[in-house]
Parts: C-alpha cells; sequence; structure tokens
C-alpha cells in the first residue's frame, strides 16, 4: 500500500508518497493544522505532521479529538489511477 499527500496552496497536481513505516493515515486537525497516522504492526505508533514533509513520532496524548478522517481510495493499477478532490487532480504517480 501506498500513501500520498500533496498541498494544494503550492503544487495542486504534486503527490508524494509518505514513508513505508506508515501503515495508515487517520486524518487531519483544524485545531492542531496537524495530519496523524497510524504505523505498521499490530500496536502502530502514532504520527503526525504540520507541512506534510517532516513526520515526527507523536505522543498518544497528544492525538486531537476533532480528527477529520482521510478519505481512502480503493488501490487500482497506477495507470488506471484518476482521482479529484476538490481543486486538485491526481493520475497515477511516477
Amino acid at each position: 500500500m501506498y500513501c500520498y499527500w500533496t498541498d494544494r496552496k503550492v503544487a495542486p497536481n504534486l503527490w508524494i508518497d509518505l514513508p513505508r513505516y506508515i501503515a495508515f493515515i487517520l486524518g487531519y486537525s483544524k485545531t492542531t493544522g496537524r495530519t496523524y497516522f497510524r504505523g505498521l504492526g499490530a500496536n502502530g505508533a502514532l504520527f503526525s505532521t504540520y507541512n506534510g514533509a517532516l513526520i515526527e513520532l507523536t505522543p498518544e496524548s497528544e492525538l486531537a479529538g476533532d480528527i477529520y478522517p482521510s478519505t481512502p481510495v480503493p488501490g487500482s493499477a497506477r495507470q488506471d489511477v484518476t482521482l479529484s478532490i476538490s481543486g486538485t487532480t491526481f493520475t497515477g504517480a511516477s
């Protein structure tokens, strides 16, 4: 599985893959301005980022209570993926 992020304000059609130790994206908190992730494994560590580039190990006590959940996208062959999210378009990745 691959997880990607994009900054719609800077480069709306540039999608960058997250590190392989990220299992899934929990979601975004407006309160903290951070996106939260879970790491691999049964008790996956909590990670977060404020800019999408610097991923930080985050104590469980700092998990925000107002998480807006991420949008899972079903797996497809890279060339078959086309996804639109308000203002950006994802068409595969290279």
